[in-house]
């Protein structure tokens, strides 16, 4: 796959903060003399505190804070308050009588927070500290940050905070990305999990990972996930075990049959070529996930089975992409699995542009998408040939996507073609008997 990449998605998302601080001068890595194990977090993402300068305040005076409450240190006023609460705390002058902040069970999106962790087995750090989502600190709670580190006897250096060692505003809630080698035995455990085959009493006593419930309060509610401290070296199938036993269980399905089932139900929809393949190499993602949902409109008991597939194909009219397959399969209590979506999301070369063609029109869009649904969706011709219309528009990051929709008596399918090369982006069908006609995006 060198030399291909997935065309940029708005589905993968990129928090705004980290758009705009790749405009702004970073530290020459090279000055940094800790010495980075290969497992600890990538030294490019955020090597030591970089406070956002006098110039970029003048230049962008409404993202100044917001950059600031969204990296992983202190911000300028925090941190010349930090130093006159650790001098008055060391003097005597001022005490904490709160609660204390250290290895709380749960942290709040509000809460600061002090993780003693194992240096032998973090690359060096002894501590992993939790800053409030997108607001400063309080004046008590960078008291309770200093007396903390005073009652842990470490010497802290409030200059020190970076992503090896601190969350603020952090949507990946694990200390670093597993490898590819422990992505690989990851899945082969969890395999395992779910077919009975390893449970947490097979897992020697002494082995321990820590981990700590964050709650985190977003538009659509409170959002509450386990944080997962990787260790920053390789970590023993003991370790990912425990970890992955944090979220996975027996099923009462065998998952090979689930994905058979699902490869069969959506060949019998779509012409898939040979080379399908039970990942997805550009994501690394789960074969398998397994959730609970209580959005869909049938019933509030109703589990999501997701699996993911990978495939290259149509040479000539594809100009060789590369396809990413998610079938859902979904399941209410006391029934079977059923394919409910599938989402097809196309890649092609890495250096294509849809703005380098000329601009086409709705004529054109409806021929695309149909000579497109003959080669890929058996579906008898006269309904694919008859029935589309162009419903939706979406700016796609400088580039314009057009949804034309058929909708038929069981199947919604909507495809994203681009305004000017008129190549596929994404389809998604959805069964309606699972989804109701409301208005849908990139997600099944």
């Amino acid at each position: 796959m060198s030399g291909f990449s997935p065309v940029i998605r708005h589905r993968l998302f990129l928090l705004a903060a980290f758009l705009i601080l790749s405009l702004l001068p970073f530290p020459s890595f090279a000055e940094t003399s800790r010495d980075y194990s290969p497992y600890a977090p990538e030294i490019d993402r955020w090597p030591e505190r970089q406070p956002v300068s006098a110039e970029d305040i003048a230049r962008a005076p409404h993202y100044s804070d917001f950059i600031d409450f969204v990296s992983p240190w202190l911000t300028d006023i925090e941190l010349a308050k930090m130093r006159e609460f650790q001098a008055a705390l060391k003097d005597g002058d001022i005490t904490y009588s709160g609660d204390s902040i250290v290895n709380p069970s749960t942290v709040n999106s509000q809460d600061v927070a002090v993780f003693t962790l194992n240096p032998e087995d973090f690359c060096g750090e002894s501590y992993y500290v939790f800053l409030p989502d997108s607001q400063s600190l309080s004046d008590t709670q960078l008291v309770a940050l200093a007396a903390a580190f005073e009652d842990l006897g470490i010497d802290f250096d409030p200059d020190s905070l970076n992503d090896r060692n601190c969350c603020r505003h952090c949507n990946v809630l694990e200390t670093r990305w597993l490898t590819d080698e422990e992505n690989d035995r990851m899945e082969e455990i969890r395999a395992k999990i779910r077919r009975g085959q390893l449970k947490k009493e097979d897992i020697p006593s002494d082995t321990q990972v820590l981990t700590a419930e964050k709650r985190t309060l977003r538009t659509w509610g409170l959002d509450s996930k386990t944080f997962l401290f990787y260790p920053y070296r390789r970590m023993t199938d003991d370790e990912l075990a425990l970890f992955a036993l944090m979220d996975e269980g027996i099923w009462d399905i065998d998952p090979d049959e689930l994905q058979a089932a699902a490869l069969k139900d959506t060949g019998e929809l779509i012409n898939l070529p040979g080379n399908v393949r039970k990942y997805n190499p550009c994501t690394n993602r789960e074969l398998m996930q397994l959730d609970g949902d209580t959005y869909l409109p049938r019933s509030s008991a109703v589990y999501k089975y997701t699996s993911q597939f990978y495939f290259e194909g149509y040479d000539g009219f594809y100009q060789r992409t590369h396809c990413n397959m998610d079938i859902v399969q979904l399941q209410e209590t006391g029934s079977v699995p059923e394919t409910a979506g599938i989402h097809l999301w196309y890649g092609y070369y890495s250096d294509f542009t849809d703005n380098d063609f000329p601009e086409s029109h709705e004529a054109e869009w409806l021929a695309a998408v149909q000579d497109w649904a003959g080669q890929t969706l058996r579906l008898p011709g006269e309904v694919l040939q008859s029935g589309w219309t162009v419903a939706e528009r979406l700016d796609d990051y400088g580039s314009q996507l057009i949804q034309v929709r058929l909708i038929t008596e069981e199947l919604e399918i909507y495809v994203w073609v681009y305004q000017n090369s008129c190549k596929i982006s994404d389809c998604l069908i959805y069964n309606r008997k699972w989804y109701d006609d409301s208005f849908k995006g990139f997600y099944i």
